[in-house]
């Protein structure tokens, strides 16, 4: 996923960029602890825009546990 994310960033121009890379920190940040990565599940329009190539704009993460 991290190749999506890292297109998903530069595809994306001017202010939604910096909000994009944010996400990306916040993300990697959650993969890399363990006690977080196995019961998160990401969800809603963020993981649209990176597996999917959607769109939509979301100013959040969802996620469920």
């Amino acid at each position: 996923m991290e190749k999506e994310i890292n297109n998903w960033i530069e595809e994306s121009g001017g202010k939604y960029r910096l909000m994009r890379q944010a996400v990306h920190i916040i993300l990697k940040s959650i993969s890399i602890e363990e006690s977080l990565n196995e019961m998160m599940v990401m969800k809603g329009g963020t993981l649209l825009g990176v597996k999917h190539g959607s769109d939509r704009y979301t100013k959040d993460i969802d996620f469920s546990t």
